[in-house]
């Protein structure tokens, strides 16, 4: 198991468990809502701080396609 597929899995568990009220698919659904907004960010602290971006956007990107396949 890659580490992306490990931070997915634990996004998602995250909310499971701080939100007993969701189900798998909204846990999984705040997760991406949680990576693209991470993935918003670092763009934009590329456009403050012009600092490169492009492995981290890379790295979330990965995460992201992990989270749906869940």
């Amino acid at each position: 198991m890659t580490h992306m597929e490990k931070r997915a899995i634990k996004l998602i568990a995250n909310y499971k468990s701080k939100c007993k009220s969701l189900g798998h698919d909204a846990a999984k659904q705040c997760s991406l809502i949680a990576v693209d907004e991470i993935m918003r960010s670092i763009k934009m602290i590329h456009e403050v701080f012009g600092t490169p971006i492009y492995a981290n956007l890379k790295y979330w990107r990965t995460v992201k396609k992990e989270i749906e396949k869940l």
